[in-house]
């Protein structure tokens, strides 16, 4: 049976389970052509204040590439949609050498196509990008992430809508705190290849055809994609290494009793399999954002607590591993969407961590151990007094709510760091960024950005008000020469809980308009507990007792009676979410 082109109604039914994008990533594909036409045919049925806009990178490996690239601008040019293209610069730093086409390189022109994307989105101030990825692609990648043993959580393939993420820490990928407020959204992961062709025929819509898509020698998913299209091919000519991989796949999605597939099976019964998982895992997803709700107990900011005594209801493993990647996610100092912020989702690691904080009676005769089991987040044993919002590390006895708190990892000492080749990203130097947006403003005469925003330890957001900055402060700092005796200011950590606190210090003996010597001066220590509403889809309950305590009393994690120290220009947000995506 012919298969259907996809109508103007049940399009509109995919897009509005996303969110509107005003990009959209166009290859000259059939994939994407299909995909700029019908958000185009969308926005002229539906008209809104959203922009539409086409974004091209042309890879540059192979020697007909410029001649997609220009086909995906010609495309955009015929539906009146603004577009750009971008050309990867191979060997241009941060950008690696051009690939060996005869080894594998799928991943490396991912990241670098995606890299380019990013900063174009950067540039054209873009929310949200679209992706043509459709149902073929969905059960491809399910299905090799089940080859490589991963739960039905991990298993479940590609989000049809989710944050883009920090990214990886290096000058290609990352993306930082922005990453949290823009997205990826791939509406057409519902529909099947061949109802795209049947749009695209049914439209008159033009399209070119990457050949290197169906090589199955290439990449694993060229080989399954050829396993899958029951096209007999002599799979002994692949390379060893992509026949392992299928052999490790249809291993174990046969193994899975309620599934009852294998790469032999029909297209449209692996395609309900698929969608099984996914609709099982999103269910657990759903769950877990329930039951952190009502296990949550009030924390300092930065701090997850969960209730020991309710905890004890979720018997669920796969429940029980979702909630603690999400409180992994939430809490790490590695970047957010990062496998690293989520213990790098091993099997080992997370069932360490439920098999302690599931544990009803953590008493032992050694006493009770904190654990580190990854994601840099250390787990230990708390009493929580409910009448006075406060949580007492436990050695033995006491009253009050037996819970288990997640707070960040204590940092190795800076000898150890060095050793160890990591970066120190508790203690920063912001003296040359302050002093470079000073200049800025000032040769702008006020025109340019009044506030500039730095993340500290992938957890919190300073935003600086650089019209605010107090005089004495600007001409200690920038009205003179910088050298090695100037003071500078740094973001230190303080407490237990490692909050950030701007310092003045001095490099001299002392500062002009202070008369402490020696020592550094805090200027801002302050901690918002509200999270930018932009950054989150729900406001997770906070802890008004601890900043209370904090403020009022020296409180929660502080030495002695230390005081807070509130400053107008900066401004301290934490940042990370509890969202699944």
């Amino acid at each position: 049976m012919r298969p259907r082109p996809i109508s103007r109604e049940e399009f509109a039914r995919y897009f509005q389970r996303t969110r509107p994008p005003p990009a959209v990533a166009n290859s000259g594909g059939p994939d994407s052509t299909c995909l700029l036409f019908l958000i185009q045919r969308f926005l002229a049925d539906f008209p809104s204040s959203f922009r539409l806009s086409s974004l091209t990178v042309d890879h540059a490996l192979q020697p007909d590439s410029a001649d997609m690239a220009r086909h995906a601008a010609n495309t955009a040019a015929a539906l009146r949609v603004p577009h750009s293209t971008s050309r990867i610069p191979w060997g241009t730093p941060p950008f690696p050498p051009l690939p060996d086409p005869s080894r594998p390189i799928e991943a490396v022109a991912r990241t670098a196509r995606y890299s380019l994307l990013w900063k174009q989105m950067q540039k054209d101030d873009i929310g949200v990008l679209a992706l043509a990825h459709h149902n073929d692609d969905q059960i491809e990648t399910a299905l090799m992430r089940l080859g490589r043993q991963s739960s039905e959580l991990g298993g479940r393939g590609i989000l049809m809508c989710r944050r883009w993420g920090m990214g990886q820490k290096n000058d290609l990928e990352w993306a930082g705190y922005e990453g949290l407020s823009k997205w990826m959204i791939r509406p057409l992961l519902d529909v099947s290849k061949d109802r795209i062709l049947a749009t695209c025929e049914e439209n008159e819509l033009s399209y070119v055809t990457d050949s290197t898509n169906f090589q199955p020698a290439i990449t694993l998913r060229n080989a399954l994609r050829a396993v899958l299209s029951k096209d007999k091919f002599d799979q002994t000519h692949l390379p060893p290494d992509i026949q392992n991989h299928l052999r490790a796949i249809n291993q174990t999605i046969s193994s899975f009793p309620n599934l009852s597939i294998d790469l032999n099976s029909p297209r449209e019964r692996l395609r309900a399999a698929i969608k099984t998982i996914d609709s099982f895992a999103s269910d657990i997803e759903s769950q877990a954002t329930i039951q952190l709700e009502h296990a949550r107990l009030a924390s300092p900011p930065g701090t997850f607590i969960l209730s020991s005594h309710y905890l004890q209801e979720i018997t669920n493993p796969l429940l029980r591993r979702a909630m603690i990647l999400r409180i992994l996610r939430y809490i790490s100092f590695h970047p957010w969407g990062s496998v690293r912020s989520q213990a790098r989702r091993s099997r080992h690691s997370l069932d360490h961590i439920i098999e302690n904080v599931w544990n009803p009676s953590p008493f032992t005769s050694r006493g009770i151990r904190p654990i580190v089991a990854g994601g840099g987040v250390l787990w230990r044993p708390v009493l929580v007094d409910p009448l006075k919002a406060t949580a007492n590390f436990l050695g033995r006895g006491g009253r009050g709510i037996l819970g288990w708190m997640a707070v960040r990892q204590p940092p190795y000492n800076p000898e150890k760091m060095a050793a160890y080749g990591l970066e120190d990203s508790l203690n920063v130097d912001i003296t040359g960024t302050l002093r470079e947006a000073l200049k800025a403003w000032d040769q702008g005469r006020g025109s340019g950005p009044q506030t500039i925003q730095i993340l500290w330890d992938c957890r919190f957001l300073l935003d600086f008000d650089l019209a605010s900055i107090p005089q004495h402060l600007i001409h200690d700092l920038f009205q003179t020469p910088p050298s090695s005796s100037s003071p500078k200011i740094a973001i230190r950590w303080w407490t237990k809980y490692y909050y950030p606190k701007v310092v003045l210090v001095p490099r001299n003996g002392k500062v002009a308009w202070s008369e402490k010597e020696d020592r550094e001066v805090v200027l801002h220590s302050d901690v918002k507990i509200g999270l930018n509403p932009v950054l989150v889809q729900s406001r997770p309950r906070m802890s008004t007792p601890y900043l209370n305590k904090v403020r009022n009393e020296g409180g929660e994690g502080l030495k002695g009676n230390t005081p807070i120290v509130v400053s107008e220009w900066v401004t301290t947000r934490w940042i990370r979410i509890l969202d699944p995506f």
